[in-house]
């Protein structure tokens, strides 16, 4: 569990860096809600860090990129409780 709230802790900064698209978001937030447990959202936040290196830290995310982080943000909260 702690891990858990150690990747929650970095979705934010995650989030302020990527991009891509809706699309790529979106793809993220479809695996995490898929997640049973802690470990698989371990895996997802990961690759979702990898995703945001990729793109320049003055990158704004669009609406729809925000929605599907704030979709992604709650079924990590499910996890967590």
């Amino acid at each position: 569990m702690k891990k858990l709230g150690a990747i929650a802790l970095t979705f934010g900064m995650i989030l302020g860096a990527c991009g891509g698209g809706a699309g790529k978001v979106g793809e993220m937030r479809d695996k995490m809600c898929a997640c049973k447990d802690a470990d698989c959202a371990g895996k997802v936040m990961e690759e979702m860090s990898k995703l945001g290196d990729s793109f320049g830290k003055d990158y704004k995310p669009s609406e729809a990129e925000a929605k599907a982080a704030g979709e992604m943000a709650e079924c990590m909260q499910k996890l967590m409780k």
